[in-house]
């Protein structure tokens, strides 16, 4: 059987490791859900509400999470996850927590980073092999071009935004450089090296674990990859998933952080509708009490 530690605060809340990283997915879910009704736009120029949109992906993930280990109670996918959420989570701090130009720049490096990705896949002919029917070929090869255009287009809108940009005019040799290599991870803008100008995942993780200096993900890629350890036998109880709520409870947090954070000028417009939260069929009931009590007790003295 595996330790169970104990969390004071949740224990004083009467909360298990669960019930506390739901609590959270619950106050996400109704924050994104008011500040989305602020920010709507579908286009990557907007960038706070791509940044809500990159905050839903990464809610939704962590939902998964939580399916993944009640209902199929499976330790080596929940990792992977966890990894993912890492993963997520640090892309987000390194490129949003810039101001001005520099959040500009990285923005549409790390679309250019994507499109560039999905360009190089596309195959540059499609030969008919009679396996498929010539209806289906056809419609088929409309369907990649339709998507090779729609890429090329992004890409070239986000090189364009980029040299409009006024950081560009003073290091136009450096981050044409950048955008060659989709580099939106770049340290600073004085390096030409784009080995050594170039934040590793290991270093992007250090800005997620407020306990300690260390990289705590990247060992989860032996989950990812399928490597011998994940073979090893694991026996199955709640605790040994309370690691992994643990770890993913500090990254929800931190989500949450970075909301309050980004949509500061916001908070004071959506405040009085997140007391929906507290009703949610997914909020621990005795939590809600708890919060329901202290408000009466609050606002009755």
């Amino acid at each position: 059987m595996s330790s169970h530690i104990t969390i004071p605060e949740l224990e004083e809340r009467g909360l298990s490791y669960k019930e506390f990283f739901k609590v959270l997915l619950t106050l996400i879910k109704y924050e994104l859900k008011y500040l989305g009704e602020l920010h709507n736009s579908t286009y990557i120029d907007d960038i706070d509400s791509y940044i809500l949109c990159n905050a839903r992906r990464i809610h939704k993930t962590a939902n998964t999470l939580c399916t993944v280990i009640e209902k199929e109670r499976d330790f080596t996918t929940a990792n992977a996850i966890l990894r993912m959420l890492a993963d997520s989570m640090a892309s987000l701090y390194l490129i949003y927590n810039e101001d001005g130009d520099l959040l500009e720049l990285r923005h549409y490096l790390y679309i250019i980073d994507g499109t560039k990705s999905r360009l190089c896949r596309f195959p540059k002919t499609i030969i008919y092999n009679d396996k498929v029917k010539r209806e289906e070929y056809d419609s088929l090869c409309k369907q990649i071009m339709s998507s090779k255009q729609n890429y090329e287009g992004a890409f070239t809108h986000c090189v364009d935004k980029i040299h409009s940009c006024q950081t560009y005019q003073g290091h136009a040799a450096l981050i044409d450089k950048f955008i060659e290599y989709g580099n939106w991870k770049f340290k600073n803008l004085s390096s030409f090296n784009m080995n050594k100008n170039k934040y590793s995942w290991s270093e992007m993780y250090k800005n997620l674990t407020p306990f300690t200096t260390k990289d705590n993900f990247s060992f989860l890629s032996e989950y990812i990859h399928g490597l011998s350890t994940c073979n090893m036998f694991v026996e199955i109880d709640n605790a040994v998933f309370e690691p992994i709520y643990g770890i993913a409870i500090a990254l929800l947090g931190r989500l949450l952080n970075f909301i309050h954070t980004k949509f500061n000028k916001e908070q004071c417009i959506i405040h009085s509708h997140l007391i929906n939260a507290l009703f949610d069929e997914d909020m621990p009931k005795g939590y809600a009490e708890q919060i329901i009590n202290q408000f009466c007790n609050t606002h009755n003295k």
